[in-house]
């Protein structure tokens, strides 16, 4: 299908991305896989469905502090979008909606962003293999989180906890 193109720009450009994304990466992320996943099937669903309720514009103050709370818990876990929804009391495709409004960021964007947030924590105040704090933060090897950290982060792991040290070491 995202080959040979779709009319509907967005599910094009979706599924685009997603192929684009499985072909380059021996692992797909399993919470980017269904965010896009759902989208599409949502999207189709909007134009060929019938006519539903307008679904809520805003996650509730406590529903979303219920998911945040689940992240920080459980970080080290691969998540699953289901769950982190059913927590909010919505749908899959109502909660990426939501989430990124109430945080600015999608849902797996926002987990990963809390991941490299603990893995510089840990890089810079422990003595921790990276390997170790790879799988800390959710990874299930050490490669693969020092791509991850280096992508987001702009240097590896080993470099960020040198910089680190050097930095606390001319403060004292």
């Amino acid at each position: 299908m995202a080959e040979s193109g779709f009319s509907e720009p967005f599910i094009h450009e979706t599924l685009n991305r997603l192929w684009t994304l499985t072909r380059a990466q021996t692992q797909c992320p399993p919470l980017l896989l269904q965010s896009y996943i759902v989208c599409v099937l949502h999207n189709l669903a909007n134009h060929n469905g019938p006519s539903r309720p307008k679904a809520p514009e805003c996650i509730h103050t406590r529903q979303l502090k219920n998911v945040l709370d689940l992240i920080e818990e459980r970080i080290h876990e691969s998540l699953c979008l289901d769950e982190l929804a059913k927590v909010a009391c919505v749908g899959s495709y109502h909660f990426i909606r939501l989430f990124r409004v109430a945080m600015g960021w999608p849902p797996y964007q926002y987990i990963q962003h809390r991941r490299m947030e603990k893995a510089r924590l840990l890089l810079a105040t422990s003595h921790i293999p990276i390997a170790q704090i790879g799988r800390a933060v959710g990874f299930n090897d050490a490669p693969n989180f020092s791509r991850a950290f280096a992508r987001q982060i702009g240097m590896s792991p080993t470099q960020y906890r040198m910089q680190e040290k050097r930095i606390q070491f001319t403060h004292h």
